[in-house]
């Protein structure tokens, strides 16, 4: 990625199943990039892969930059959740878990 691509705040916007034991989501999202120089980029996901390793939550979502700044470009978004042990207990009531945070990587391909 270009160097005045390096920092911005992403921020999506999705519908579908988000649990504890399961994801399957689709929606949009957009990186404002800090470089006041650059643009945004828009794009649209579908959830690819939803994988448990360690007891960890990795969530890979991925899609195509529609408009902005590598419009044209697939986007692949990794989290990796690690939800402390009172909220795996959160997973079992009918609320569910309601936050959880983690390393983001972010690739434009």
């Amino acid at each position: 990625m270009p160097l005045d691509h390096t920092t911005g705040t992403v921020t999506f916007t999705g519908n579908g199943l988000l649990s504890c034991v399961w994801e399957e989501a689709e929606g949009s999202g957009r990186i404002n990039w800090t470089n006041p120089e650059n643009r945004f980029s828009a794009f649209t996901f579908t959830t690819a892969v939803s994988l448990r390793p360690g007891g960890l939550s990795v969530i890979v979502l991925s899609g195509e930059i529609h408009s902005g700044d590598f419009k044209g470009s697939t986007i692949v978004v990794e989290f990796i959740l690690a939800p402390g042990p009172a909220q795996i207990l959160e997973c079992l009531t009918p609320e569910g878990l309601t936050t959880v945070s983690g390393p983001l990587n972010l690739q434009i391909l």
